[in-house]
């Protein structure tokens, strides 16, 4: 949330965030935390906002629905445009949660098409179903075509499947927007070898955005309609929860690359967290980096990197890392 929180806001008016919520960010020793409608609320309600909410990593749905419904009403109530994400596996009690929130504020929802939700395949009669349960209209409904993670193996295969699935989509020009997501960031550093000793500056790693290449193939060719992009930033598109001690890394996105500077493990370094000072030193004295003023997250580097604050733990690199990633996203965009 601090990522999007701190994003100017020219920036906000020009996106639509897919936030995927887990149940440990709703509740805390069974107890429900207001921390993420409190953030929204406080950074998202401003005139012509849209985010999309996504629940799909909830291993019991149904038995969390009166939290889900809670946040979704505040959000709803309180000037927060929260479109409730959808898939063709969704639970019937979600189903049924935002059919009610569809009649009581006219929300627009948001159908994710992927793999875990149904695949590609037989798509547009599952869309009909999933519009008639909810008693609602392909005017009211964004298909996310979700197609996960990419890489040099599987992007041409991906960006067909997006053509075929584009063009194959009934009454294409009905619908609120078409957005087109993958991902091509690791699911963990563990295949970049790292420094070498307990003394050694990080090593810098270039890696290919293959979902920046199916997006420009995309766009050479003659689509039905226009397209929105997504991705899924400096993340992994699957979710896994870390379990385990994360190496003191920096990761910037550049136009057609992720820039990253490995480092060792905060307890197998002589510097220990004080790494990300020498990284990002390095990093805005290159040509990569995009200046101060650039983003919030470019600030945070720039301060980090002349020691003017703390060095910061993984945790907040992941907000510095995704606040410059989107701002750039949408200088390009």
């Amino acid at each position: 949330m601090v990522a999007l929180q701190n994003l100017s806001q020219n920036i906000k008016d020009g996106i639509a965030p897919v936030l995927e919520i887990t149940a440990d960010t709703l509740f805390k020793d069974g107890d429900y935390k207001n921390k993420i409608q409190d953030s929204l609320l406080e950074s998202w309600a401003f005139e012509g906002n849209k985010i999309f909410v996504d629940f799909s990593y909830f291993t019991n749905t149904s038995g969390e629905i009166r939290a889900i419904n809670r946040l979704l009403t505040y959000l709803l109530n309180n000037g927060v445009n929260a479109c409730p994400v959808m898939s063709f596996n969704s639970d019937a009690a979600y189903i049924a949660l935002v059919q009610r929130l569809i009649a009581a504020h006219n929300c627009e929802i948001g159908i994710r098409l992927n793999n875990a939700g149904g695949g590609f395949i037989n798509y547009n009669p599952q869309i009909q179903t999933l519009l008639t349960s909810l008693n609602t209209t392909r005017r009211n409904t964004t298909i996310i075509l979700d197609l996960g993670y990419s890489e040099n193996a599987n992007f041409n295969l991906l960006a067909t499947i997006a053509y075929t699935t584009i063009t194959g989509l009934n009454s294409v020009n009905d619908w609120v927007a078409i957005v087109v997501a993958s991902g091509s960031f690791l699911s963990d550093l563990g295949g970049l070898p790292a420094p070498t000793t307990a003394t050694s500056p990080a090593i810098v790693y270039r890696l290919p955005r293959y979902e920046w290449q199916i997006w420009t193939y995309l766009n050479t060719l003659q689509l039905p309609r226009t397209i929105n992009y997504g991705d899924f930033g400096t993340k992994n598109p699957l979710y896994l929860p870390a379990a385990f001690e994360g190496s003191a890394s920096i990761k910037y996105t550049r136009p057609t690359e992720f820039v990253i500077y490995r480092g060792r493990k905060g307890s197998e370094h002589r510097l220990s967290a004080g790494q990300y000072h020498v990284s990002a030193n390095a990093l805005i004295r290159s040509r990569d980096y995009s200046g101060r003023t650039f983003s919030w997250g470019d600030e945070q580097i720039y301060q980090i990197g002349n020691r003017d604050t703390n060095p910061g733990n993984a945790g907040s690199w992941v907000k510095i890392s995704i606040n410059h990633h989107i701002t750039l996203l949408h200088s390009l965009l």
